[in-house]
C-alpha cells in the first residue's frame, strides 16, 4: 500500500483574520508564511531612516504637522497618539 500524501489546507482571509494578533504571518496565494520579529539591527536602521526623513522634510517645510487634541496628524492622514 502506498504511503498517503500530505495535503496542503489552502488557507482564505476568514483564516488568516482569525489568527491570533499575536502571531506574524502573510497570506499568499492561499498558503500562510509565519515571520520572525524584525532584529533589533532591523529596528535600529529603520529608526535611523525614518529620523533623517523626518528631519529632511521638517527643514525643507514641505509638511506641515498638526495636532488635534492629543493625537499628531501626519500628511498621511494617519494619527500617533501620545
Amino acid at each position: 500500500m502506498a504511503p498517503a500524501l500530505a495535503q496542503e489546507k489552502n488557507y482564505t482571509g476568514e483564516d488568516y483574520n482569525n489568527l491570533p494578533e499575536t502571531v506574524r504571518a502573510e497570506l499568499i496565494e492561499g498558503r500562510l508564511y509565519y515571520m520572525s520579529a524584525p532584529s533589533r539591527m532591523h529596528q535600529r536602521i529603520l529608526g535611523i531612516m525614518y529620523n533623517k526623513i523626518f528631519n529632511y522634510i521638517s527643514v525643507q517645510s514641505l509638511v506641515h504637522y498638526g495636532r488635534v487634541g492629543g493625537e499628531l496628524i501626519t500628511p498621511s492622514y494617519s494619527t500617533i497618539s501620545y
